[in-house]
């Protein structure tokens, strides 16, 4: 039997295993930081042989954007200073709190509810639009489906593949 990815090797004994993941917040700059919560996330991704957990950045610019309404060219940093070092895109974040700046606008507006948030049709980051190597696709329990219209964003004609998270 062909299997989709290696197995997962057993858990390790109790007293190795790596503390629990915690939660990353993310801060809006322009407001006081004591009731200042943009997002906050779960800390899922481990960060390699350092232990513990962080959150992939990139994931976490993306959710900012959206929540942004669709504001692409956003950045994170460790202070609310809008000049200090952005944090790289393809890093692990693993402090418990980060500002998501975004150039010129002070403050800058969010989208208040899933609800009022429009799909970005024709201005998708090109990491969104990014094909998935054929030897990286799933290959079991998988189907394809049509749909006539997208129930997000009321667009057409799409076919989509859906793969279960789990085995």
């Amino acid at each position: 039997m062909r299997l989709a990815r290696t197995p997962i090797p057993p858990p390790a004994p109790a007293e190795q295993q790596p503390e629990a993941p915690s939660h990353i917040i993310v801060r809006h700059p322009h407001y006081d930081s004591s009731h200042n919560v943009l997002l906050r996330l779960l800390a899922v991704d481990t960060q390699g042989g350092a232990g513990g957990h962080g959150l992939c950045a990139q994931f976490v610019l993306d959710a900012c954007a959206v929540v942004a309404g669709n504001r692409w060219d956003g950045w994170l940093s460790e202070t609310a200073d809008a000049t200090a070092a952005a944090v790289d895109a393809s890093s692990i974040l693993a402090k418990p709190s980060y500002y998501f700046h975004l150039a010129g606008e002070r403050p800058y507006a969010i989208v208040p509810s899933f609800r009022e948030w429009r799909f970005p049709h024709g201005d998708l980051p090109i990491h969104w639009t990014t094909a998935i190597p054929a030897d990286d696709r799933p290959t079991h329990r998988s189907c394809t489906c049509s749909a006539t219209v997208c129930s997000l964003s009321s667009v057409s004609g799409y076919t989509y593949t859906f793969s279960p998270p789990c085995p």
